[in-house]
Order: structure tokens, then C-alpha cells, then sequence
């Protein structure tokens, strides 16, 4: 009878296990988003896709927008149809100042399980306006030939300073 008993304290327990496993797997799937894309607003109003090379379970972004852009407009999709997505602070952390600017999309599940997407955005001066290669429509091979030539125009300017 011991033996019984603690055969269905043992059965209990690692069902216990198994409920809160399966629970921590499906909330990660519904925290997750399926697409993200970021436009930057110009002072006219006019926006631009940021290059943005998203996955949904990679959860910290670095993006540069030109010194023109006012703001950075969010547009997401859970992957998850009950979850829903919000910017923090939407209006404010989406405002661009010049250098570094923080902007944290949450995603909730039903549960009220939180996973965060940070977006790490550098607004550039308009001197380093020169340097910005937008690789938005470009391939590996033109986006190289632009770097190499940002290089030469820097070297060429050092060479005549």
C-alpha cells in the first residue's frame, strides 16, 4: 500500500512537471511576433522602410535612421492571434532626437505572458548623412561596393585636408 501511495505521489508530481512544461513552451510561441517593420517619418511626413532584417525569436534590434527623420512609425504582427502588441510609450519613444533613441515593442499573450523587441535606433548627424547606405533593395555584392566606396571618399577627404 506504501508502494502505491507513493507511485501516485511520484505519477502526480511529474504530471505536474509536464503541465507546466507544456505551459512555458506555448507561452514563448504566443509572445512572439511574425512580422515587424519599422518607417521612418520624414519632417514632411513622407516614410521610409528602416532595413530591418527581422526573426521573430531574436529580440534586440540595432537601426540607423538619416538625420531628416522626426519619428519612427511601428507596424507588427503576433504571431499568436490573441496576443496583442504595443509600443512603450508610443509617441514618445517613437520621437527621433539626434544620436541614440530606445523603443521597446511588448508583445502579451493571453495569459499576460510579456516578451519585449528593443529597437536600438541611431539618428545620425546631417555630417554623417554621407555615411548612411540604405540596403533596403540591394544585394551582399552592393551593399560591399557601397561600403568600399563611403571608404574611399573618407580617405580621399583625409588625403586633402
Amino acid at each position: 500500500m506504501k508502494k502505491l501511495k507513493n507511485l501516485l505521489i511520484m505519477i502526480a508530481a511529474m504530471s505536474a512537471m509536464m503541465v507546466t512544461m507544456i505551459f512555458t513552451v506555448s507561452a514563448d510561441e504566443t509572445t512572439d511576433l511574425s512580422d515587424l517593420k519599422v518607417y521612418a517619418i520624414d519632417n514632411s511626413g513622407n516614410q521610409t522602410e528602416v532595413p530591418l532584417d527581422f526573426n521573430s525569436t531574436t529580440y534586440e534590434y540595432n537601426l540607423t535612421v538619416k538625420s531628416t527623420v522626426k519619428s519612427i512609425k511601428i507596424e507588427a504582427t503576433a504571431k499568436d492571434s490573441t496576443s496583442q502588441w504595443s509600443v512603450e510609450k508610443d509617441g514618445i519613444n517613437t520621437v527621433m532626437d539626434t544620436g541614440d533613441n530606445l523603443t521597446i515593442v511588448d508583445v502579451t499573450s493571453s495569459t499576460g505572458a510579456v516578451q519585449k523587441y528593443t529597437l536600438k535606433t541611431k539618428k545620425l548627424t546631417e555630417a554623417e548623412d554621407a555615411t548612411y547606405i540604405d540596403s533596403t533593395h540591394m544585394t551582399i555584392e552592393e551593399e560591399a561596393n557601397e561600403v568600399i566606396k563611403v571608404i574611399e571618399e573618407r580617405k580621399n577627404n583625409v588625403k586633402g585636408m
